[in-house]
């Protein structure tokens, strides 16, 4: 399943997101919380995806949070949501 899921995180400039906002993260994907997020890629000026937010993980030193969308599954950096 990894495979199938869009990445939206292509540079190492990462910056944390705070301890309220994990923990609210954690809370949408434990319940499986349909959301809609203005998201933040790199040199974009931003875009609201709406989904599932299935699962969040922590990859290459980044905590992202997955989220099923109508087209495609997205893997989104929680330092990016707007």
């Amino acid at each position: 399943m990894a495979g199938r899921w869009r990445h939206d995180v292509t540079t190492n400039d990462y910056l944390p997101v705070d301890c309220a906002t994990h923990s609210e993260l954690e809370r949408l994907a434990l319940r499986r919380v349909a959301v809609t997020v203005d998201y933040r890629a790199d040199g974009d000026a931003g875009e609201r995806i709406e989904g599932v937010v299935v699962n969040l993980e922590t990859r290459v030193g980044a905590e992202h949070h997955l989220l099923e969308t109508q087209n495609w599954p997205r893997r989104l950096s929680s330092e990016r949501l707007r």
